[in-house]
């Protein structure tokens, strides 16, 4: 199972990171939505956690073009403003308000993994 982790914040990606490593999945993190649609195209992604507002490309743009381009793969939206709508919206899975509960956030990944 690999993640990639789409946040402009350094210390959130490593967080996210630390604790997706410890849970045993194989990680790769982007600052922003274009940098993440760089390594999509290379391939291989099963999870993308995303932020919402970023600069260059939101995270609901992101998930608009995984949705349309990349549809199995699983997207978790991460938002510290009020903006789960607009996740709904953009076609994330799941979306949560930060601080992210690591249990929930950790159990539904790894309930995608043995789909």
């Amino acid at each position: 199972m690999k993640v990639l982790i789409v946040d402009d914040n350094r210390e959130i990606i490593e967080l996210l990171t630390e604790f997706m490593i410890f849970s045993g999945f194989e990680t790769d993190s982007a600052g922003n939505g274009l940098e993440a649609l760089a390594k999509l195209s290379k391939g291989g992604f099963d999870t993308v956690i995303t932020d919402g507002h970023m600069p260059l490309m939101s995270g609901f743009e992101l998930c608009r073009y995984i949705k349309s381009m990349h549809p199995s793969i699983f997207t978790i939206g991460i938002t510290d403003s009020l903006s789960l709508d607009r996740f709904r919206e953009a076609g994330a899975d799941v979306s949560f308000f930060k601080p992210v509960d690591f249990s929930l956030l950790g159990g539904l990944i790894e309930s995608r993994a043995v789909c």
